[in-house]
């Protein structure tokens, strides 16, 4: 849950810091605005405590020790875990956030094809290409 909360924390201040003052961002802002609607303040006074919402198929984790193997998730945001049908845990939720700071960063998605075959394959691959720059490719690493 900590690595959860240093990736949203992440996600949120690359988010903070570079929307207003970075004009290339506004594609990445586009397609992340679902996502990042999902990161709720929990306070007006405070906003470094931030909370997830949009818990539509949300599963305890704890009831399910074994993992989760529930298969849902937006295509382009999906970890390799969900696709694969392995058993899965929060890993999932810190790939989801690497993937929005990616988007953040270079203002385009990290995986893109012409069908959902296709995305998939290069998901479950990570093959996101080396179109970053070496310490943003290592910040998403991070998360």
């Amino acid at each position: 849950m900590v690595r959860l909360m240093i990736a949203i924390v992440i996600v949120y201040l690359v988010f903070v810091g570079f929307s207003l003052s970075h004009p290339s961002l506004y594609l990445a802002l586009e397609m992340c605005v679902p996502a990042l609607r999902n990161l709720l303040l929990v306070d007006d006074s405070n906003d470094s405590n931030i909370k997830l919402g949009d818990f539509g198929f949300a599963k305890r984790l704890a009831d399910a020790p074994e993992g989760l193997r529930t298969r849902c998730g937006t295509p382009a945001f999906v970890a390799p875990e969900i696709l694969l049908g392995v058993p899965y845990g929060s890993s999932v939720d810190c790939w989801s956030c690497g993937v929005i700071l990616y988007l953040l960063l270079g203002g385009y998605p990290p995986f893109q094809a012409e069908n959902s075959k296709a995305l998939f394959r290069k998901i479950r691959a990570a093959d996101y290409g080396e179109c970053l720059s070496l310490s943003c490719v290592f910040l998403i690493e991070l998360v």
